[in-house]
Formats: structure tokens, C-alpha cells, sequence
């Protein structure tokens, strides 16, 4: 990555008829409606989803809840549009992706990433690291990851692949028959993991508090 582009837009001061034609245009019909219709949107895709978890986080969200919508674009590859909004006391802010139709996943990917995939184009943390669960175009291969160490494992490096980032070099991924895998960039290592058990604390961990007093405290008590 040479260039990185970025556009943050709050959706509640500019309406999405009065977008400039730039950025108009770089929206899906599906993004746009996504735009208009707001937290809705995303509890609908919460439920298709599957994710209980997923389901009571977006849950919380009023119908006109301020939203932000983020366009990024990295060189000259196509812009990725996600959107986020602020989850009052919770640790995590994530920000979510349509999904992506006309991207094929993985064939060997494990059933229930493509359920979430099918409702998700990505998941990530409002963190500025990227990390999270990748938009399919960044889903890559571990013959595609760049690190030289991957070859010194048994699994098939070309149908092992690796979709979710932690923002610091490791990754957590699936191999040729669906198992769960870590890569752990600064030690050398790959391990074998429960793929369903991580996906689990992921959403969980989404849904916890920082604290559970009052949004603003009152100073004359």
C-alpha cells in the first residue's frame, strides 16, 4: 500500500440526497439505501446473520441513531464503504460492511463465516488498526500472507486462509478442511484453534461494557 484515501461523513448532518456526485457515486444502490434507512438497516442484516450476539449489540441502537459512513480506499483499488455508529459504554466500536454479492468467497470456507459473510461484508474495530473480520477482498491464502515461515507447517498453504486480523501482523484463519488457525507473526508460529469458539468471544467481547454508571454524571449530587 503506496496511497491510502479516507472520507468520514456524518450521516445525520448530511442527508443522503445531498451527497456530492463523487461520493454519490461511489455508493451502491444497496450503500445508499443503507444511508437513508440507518440502524434499521443493519439489525435486519444482524438477523440474517445468525449472530445472537451481532443481533442484541445492534439491538441496542435507536431507529435515528447517529451513523458515519466511512469510504477507504487503498491505491487504486475499488473504494470500501462501512459504516459505523457509537455503542454507548461498550468497549469496541464496530463498524460494518454491506455485503458483498459479486465477491466470491472461498470454496472451503467454513459454514458459518459464509452465513455471516452473507450478511456482513466485513466487521472491524473503529480503532484505525484494521482489525477484525476482513472485507472478502482482503481474505488471502497463506501463499498469499508474504511470510516465509508458513512452509514449515503441514497444512496446504494454498487452501488455508486467513480472514480475520488483529491489526498487529497476526491472523486468525481456517485451513484445507475448515479448522481454525493463528498465525502468529512474531513468534513463527501457526496453531490450531476452535474457529466457532473465537468467533464466539469476538462477538461477546463487542458486547461489553466499560462501565455501568450513568452516561454523564450529575455534578450537583
Amino acid at each position: 500500500m503506496a496511497i491510502s484515501r479516507k472520507i468520514e461523513i456524518c450521516a445525520w448532518e448530511v442527508h443522503h440526497c445531498d451527497l456530492p456526485n463523487d461520493i454519490a457515486g461511489v455508493l451502491t444502490k444497496a450503500e445508499m439505501e443503507a444511508y437513508a434507512v440507518g440502524a434499521p438497516y443493519f439489525i435486519r442484516l444482524a438477523h440474517q446473520s445468525g449472530e445472537a450476539k451481532l443481533v442484541s449489540l445492534l439491538e441496542t441502537l435507536d431507529d435515528d441513531q447517529p451513523m458515519r459512513v466511512y469510504l477507504e480506499r487503498e491505491d487504486d483499488n475499488p473504494w470500501l464503504v462501512w459504516f459505523g455508529f457509537v455503542f454507548r459504554f461498550n468497549c469496541q466500536q464496530p463498524r460494518f460492511r454491506l455485503p458483498a454479492i459479486e465477491r466470491q468467497l472461498p470454496e472451503n470456507i467454513p459454514e458459518r463465516l459464509r452465513r455471516i459473510y452473507s450478511a456482513f461484508g466485513g466487521i472491524t474495530d473503529d480503532t484505525g488498526t484494521g482489525s477484525g473480520i476482513l472485507a472478502p477482498e482482503m481474505i488471502m491464502t497463506l501463499s498469499g500472507s508474504g511470510w516465509d515461515f508458513i512452509h514449515g507447517f503441514e497444512l496446504d498453504p494454498d487452501e488455508s486462509h486467513l480472514f480475520y486480523s488483529f491489526g498487529n501482523g497476526d491472523y486468525v484463519g481456517w485451513d484445507g478442511v475448515g479448522h481454525g488457525i493463528m498465525l502468529d507473526h512474531e513468534r513463527s508460529t501457526i496453531e490450531e484453534g476452535d474457529l466457532n469458539e473465537f468467533l464466539d468471544m469476538q462477538f461477546a467481547t463487542m458486547n461489553e461494557q466499560m462501565f455501568d454508571g450513568p452516561f454523564m454524571p450529575n455534578r450537583h449530587e
